[in-house]
């Protein structure tokens, strides 16, 4: 399914070659007047995201473009490390082609900033302070600004997050996808029901102290050998972590992920079965009815949000 953060991403760039991996450092910037020569201030980039492609695994449902570093220590910080420089050098080469003339104005460019993957909570917090650092003194990042961490459970600590925050770091979108042991494991999710439990239990502690302003919590529907009740007990755990911010996907059948692959040579059978179009249509319906009475905005398609907490990053594509 869709990704919170994968709107600024050119899906051209597909998974494939090596060679393509190792030149996937994406600085996307959103209203800029590219060809202009001279840009008014208005024309600036306003928004950025960065792409960090880097997974323990690839997901069933996946066909990003990511760089799977299993679950070896210090490979994921290795392969970031590496990653890094051409990031970093894109960056500047994004300020020198869209940037403002002679430096950020000071009160900063930028609105929002999105890192997305991939799994960027597997990077160390120094490298996200490193990518901050290096787009805040290029572009500036504006006081109150919305930046975004995808994060999946199992790959961060209190330490960690406490890391990420202190790069800067307001807002973490948490990868649950489901509550379901079984659901998860079908997904090929690296993550445990156990893991997601002690994610949210740390990002509501950092929430409840004023540290992060805002969480957002992903799930997608209609996963194999999901049934309606299932998906309504997913739907009231997700309510008692009591996010900021809901993204609630439906399963999307890319013909690049496995599951794509296993639908169409009839392997998702039996308990693995897909749950039809009107069983979709109903979880939707569910997870609409259920967050819109609980107080949630259903203010998009697949997201929903307290008062105050919409995506500000999704909603400048959009």
């Amino acid at each position: 399914g869709r990704r919170g953060g994968a709107c600024g991403m050119p899906r051209a760039m597909a998974p494939g070659a090596r060679g393509a991996l190792r030149a996937l450092s994406v600085l996307g910037l959103c209203e800029a007047a590219l060809a202009a020569p001279a840009r008014p201030h208005g024309a600036l980039p306003r928004h950025a995201y960065v792409h960090l492609p880097f997974c323990r695994r690839r997901c069933a449902y996946c066909s990003f473009p990511i760089a799977v570093v299993g679950d070896r220590p210090g490979a994921a910080a290795a392969a970031v490390r590496r990653y890094l420089g051409p990031l970093l050098r894109e960056v500047e080469a994004a300020a020198r082609h869209e940037g403002p003339r002679g430096g950020p104005p000071p009160e900063g460019l930028l609105d929002t900033v999105y890192i997305g993957g991939g799994t960027p909570s597997l990077a160390p917090p120094s490298a996200i302070a490193e990518v901050l650092s290096s787009i805040h003194a290029r572009f500036g990042i504006t006081a109150g600004a919305e930046v975004t961490l995808e994060a999946d459970p199992g790959t961060f600590d209190a330490a960690t997050l406490d890391g990420f925050l202190e790069a800067g770091v307001t807002r973490v979108s948490l990868g649950i996808q489901s509550f379901d042991p079984d659901r998860l494991a079908a997904a090929g999710r690296a993550h445990s029901a156990a893991d997601g439990r002690g994610a949210i239990s740390l990002v509501r502690a950092a929430r409840a102290e004023g540290r992060v302003a805002s969480w957002s919590l992903d799930l997608i529907g209609g996963l194999p050998g999901e049934t309606l009740a299932g998906w309504e007990r997913t739907l009231q755990r997700a309510l008692d972590a009591a996010p900021d911010h809901l993204s609630v996907y439906d399963l999307v059948l890319e013909p690049g992920s496995a599951y794509g692959r296993w639908a169409a040579s009839g392997r998702l059978s039996g308990r693995l079965a897909l749950p039809g179009d009107e069983r979709c249509a109903d979880m939707y319906r569910a997870a609409s009815a259920a967050l819109v009475s609980a107080g949630y905005e259903h203010y998009e398609v697949s997201s929903y949000a307290r008062p105050g907490h919409r995506s500000r990053h999704n909603q400048a594509y959009w």
